[in-house]
């Protein structure tokens, strides 16, 4: 099939009562009829996304759901645990949990949610490549990979997201979104020939933070010494304690090149992920500290040279 080729459908869940307190508006039958609508109309790369962890949701209904995706045979599936923090906008379900309305699962029952839905993908032939996202071979979301990997995206059409690396001096790289009106986007675009409504410049740290943050969400691990490469920057020495640390607890494997996270590592990415982001925050300071201190002993050596051309040109 020419232009599309890949169909993502956000099913969330099969079961009514879970949809509603999703605020979904389809039902489990839609989200199986879609996907047969979808064949029908040619694709044969479809993915199925799926969430668990909403109020009233059990390990066995997360693996239900699985279950049921499985049942259908996509080529991939994303899982994710519902998170209501962090988001671009506060929505009505994060509302009404922080005023005690809506109790949600403990992390241990979301946890073993994650665990039972793994269990059931592995078992229907589902390769678990990245923290969320599971595929039979050769179906890998090559789009998401690319954020993964820190490479270079267009943004194409309303509220689309684009990166794009800097050239010759100032910022390291471009974040940059398209206006999310659909009226604004068009009259942007028509005005402008571009629809793009804000921006964000990435320094370097900036970048390599996000990049230890993604990378380490993929099985295949980060390549430290590609990364040093790319960005300039000195990482596998630097970070060489905290990297052991990990290994000691059997969070990552580091074979002195890439850094991959065990599966223990995967359910307490964001753990280390804030540990690394740390480091590269603690790296900088010394680093501005050793600037200082450099710039003093200068200054200090001048004021010495001056002081002493001063005292052998007195009479």
């Amino acid at each position: 099939m020419a232009g599309v080729n890949r169909l993502s459908i956000g099913v969330q869940s099969f079961a009514d009562s879970q949809l509603l307190v999703l605020g979904r508006k389809h039902s489990g039958s839609d989200a199986e009829r879609a996907f047969r609508t979808a064949r029908a109309a040619g694709f044969d790369n479809v993915s199925l996304d799926l969430i668990h962890g909403g109020s009233g949701h059990t390990v066995e209904a997360a693996a239900r759901d699985a279950a049921s995706a499985v049942a259908l045979g996509p080529e991939h599936v994303s899982a994710y645990a519902l998170t209501l923090t962090g988001l671009a906008e506060d929505v009505p379900m994060a509302k009404a949990v922080r005023r005690g309305e809506v109790v949600l699962p403990s992390d241990d029952e979301q946890a073993a949610m994650g665990e039972a839905v793994r269990r059931e993908l592995s078992r229907g032939g589902y390769v678990r490549y990245e923290i969320s996202n599971f595929a039979r071979k050769g179906f890998e979301a090559v789009h998401n990979t690319l954020y993964w990997r820190g490479i270079e995206y267009v943004a194409a059409g309303c509220g689309a997201c684009g990166f794009a690396r800097g050239s010759g001096e100032g910022a390291f790289a471009r974040r940059y979104m398209n206006d999310r009106s659909p009226e604004r986007y068009l009259a942007r675009v028509e005005e402008t020939g571009i629809g793009e409504a804000s921006f964000e410049e990435v320094d370097r740290d900036q970048h390599l933070r996000e990049r230890l943050f993604t990378g380490l969400r993929l099985a295949e691990g980060l390549d430290l010494a590609a990364l040093e490469k790319d960005l300039g920057l000195e990482i596998r020495s630097p970070f060489a304690k905290v990297i052991a640390r990990l290994v000691r607890e059997e969070l990552a494997a580091y074979d002195g090149t890439t850094l991959r996270l065990t599966e223990r590592g995967f359910d307490l990415h964001s753990e280390v992920a804030l540990r690394l982001h740390m480091h590269v925050r603690l790296a900088r300071a010394d680093h501005r500290r050793d600037r200082r201190s450099a710039a003093r002993g200068a200054s200090q050596a001048r004021r010495a040279t001056r002081r002493k051309r001063f005292l052998q040109h007195r009479p």
